[in-house]
């Protein structure tokens, strides 16, 4: 339902785009030929000024829109360093023990924990990109799954989060795989292999 309504909105911004440049063409074509009939020079002057006045609205748009970016940009970069820290320490002293383990369970139930979790569910609502969103669920579902789940699957999952913020702050993920983010922080070597299989099935 929801990608049904986007893709609605991209094709009705689409359809009104192209009523606004057609206009603008008929526009510019009637007063282009209105100018030929009483001088070419001017005409010419015309053409050129209305060039410059549409190079200028456009450059102003992209600018506008960076800078947009770039405010989003500086709003999430906290966000993803505190759900890294935080969840760097809980998967470094789960991962020694099994994921079913009571010792396991209480790393996430504690309450500087569950604080953290509001507040950063929060600003996930606010400021996320969707498909990071969607990782994370599937993370958090993972987790909370854990007698269902190896530590290898938990820490993949975390991998593919990682990859997503990356790519939403800009960066290239080419050549990368969960495993080569999850290698940076954590010990567990058969786990690491484990994703790696996976990666490259």
């Amino acid at each position: 339902m929801k990608e049904n309504r986007e893709i609605w909105i991209v094709s009705f911004a689409l359809v009104i785009l192209l009523v606004i440049l057609s206009i603008t063409y008929l526009a510019v074509k009637f007063f282009v030929l209105k100018m030929a009939s009483v001088n070419a020079q001017v005409a010419a002057g015309f053409i050129a000024a209305v060039a410059t006045i549409l190079v200028v609205v456009i450059q102003k748009q992209l600018e506008k829109k960076r800078e947009i970016e770039q405010q989003n940009r500086q709003k999430k970069i906290p966000i993803y360093e505190s759900f890294m820290e935080k969840w760097f320490e809980i998967l470094q002293q789960s991962v020694s023990t099994p994921p079913s383990s009571t010792g396991n369970v209480k790393l996430i139930t504690t309450h500087d924990f569950k604080s953290f979790l509001v507040k950063f569910s929060k600003d996930l609502v606010l400021w996320g990109n969707p498909k990071v969103i969607k990782e994370y669920v599937e993370f958090w579902i993972t987790k909370l799954d854990a007698e269902g789940n190896t530590n290898a699957t938990i820490l993949e999952q975390y991998g593919e989060v990682l990859l997503e913020i990356r790519k939403e702050l800009g960066h290239s993920n080419k050549n990368l795989c969960p495993s080569d983010l999850v290698a940076l922080f954590i010990e567990d070597l058969d786990s690491i292999k484990e994703i790696q299989r996976k990666s490259y099935q």
